[in-house]
């Protein structure tokens, strides 16, 4: 999200919080300074807080990509980053319950690849 090229693999949902997991689907590049501010933050507020580092296109293409990847529409990806926030689990509890975060939430799959949002 900005032009260095000292990147590091970031979790867009940290994994401290019980969800996302180290799939595919919850990682991507990111630069490694700031990876190391965003830590565990919610990724959505941490933009905010960053925004003058961050360069909002770039940003919104990577919410677009993790939002396809999870199969959830743009709002959708927020919507569920602040539930994977808010449901925090400790390790005993993700052991104890193995169904994917999503389905926890109460995410139903869409019909068509037509209805995924562009960018906000």
């Amino acid at each position: 999200m900005t032009d260095s090229k000292n990147f590091t693999v970031d979790h867009f949902i940290p994994v401290s919080w019980g969800h996302g997991g180290l799939t595919i689907r919850n990682v991507y590049p990111l630069n490694a300074s700031l990876n190391s501010c965003k830590r565990h933050k919610n990724p959505f507020v941490w933009f905010e807080e960053n925004r003058d580092k961050i360069d909002e296109e770039r940003w919104n293409e990577l919410i677009f990509y993790i939002a396809v990847q999870n199969d959830l529409m743009v709002e959708e990806l927020r919507e569920f980053t602040f539930w994977c926030e808010a449901n925090k689990r400790s390790i005993k509890q993700v052991k104890a319950d193995q169904r994917d975060s999503k389905e926890r939430f109460g995410w139903k799959r869409h019909n068509s690849y037509d209805s995924y949002n562009t960018f906000p």
